[in-house]
């Protein structure tokens, strides 16, 4: 992967960001909702968080806070998990092509103040049962910044 991330607009076919995504490993797509629904989503997740516990150890963040279930927590979340954008990028990019898939987890990631940096990593662990090939993609892993983040 180089250095420069590949970015979209909203506006861009899902060939075009499947493709850079398989070549990349990661895509950017600028501004896909719109700012009402990442409130909306920001305003329903909020008391989720606030009793979420911290994390337990280094790699979780024990300044962080993951609050899982947001189909069930945050309807305003189904936008987000279920837009044709997304699916159809999903859909031309894993492997083997032409099979459903699943969505594995939904979860909010809220990252405390002067927590360290998590290093950049791919989660096909969760998958170590078997050796999957390198040009095969079982997971495809999507982040909607609610916010600005540095």
């Amino acid at each position: 992967m180089g250095t420069d991330i590949p970015r979209f607009d909203r506006d861009a076919s899902a060939d075009e960001i499947a493709a850079a995504l398989l070549a990349h490993g990661v895509v950017i797509v600028e501004r896909l909702v719109d700012e009402a629904l990442c409130d909306r989503v920001a305003a329903e997740l909020s008391p989720w968080i606030d009793t979420t516990p911290q994390g337990a150890d280094d790699f979780s963040g024990r300044n962080t806070r993951r609050t899982g279930a947001l189909l069930t927590r945050v309807p305003a979340s189904i936008a987000l998990i279920a837009h044709p954008l997304v699916l159809d990028v999903v859909e031309r990019s894993l492997w083997p092509k032409k099979t459903t898939f699943q969505l594995h987890l939904s979860q909010s990631i809220a990252i405390g103040p002067q927590s360290p940096a998590q290093h950049l990593h791919r989660d096909h662990w969760c998958f170590d049962f078997f050796p999957f090939p390198r040009d095969v993609d079982v997971e495809v892993r999507k982040m909607w910044a609610l916010n600005d983040f540095s």
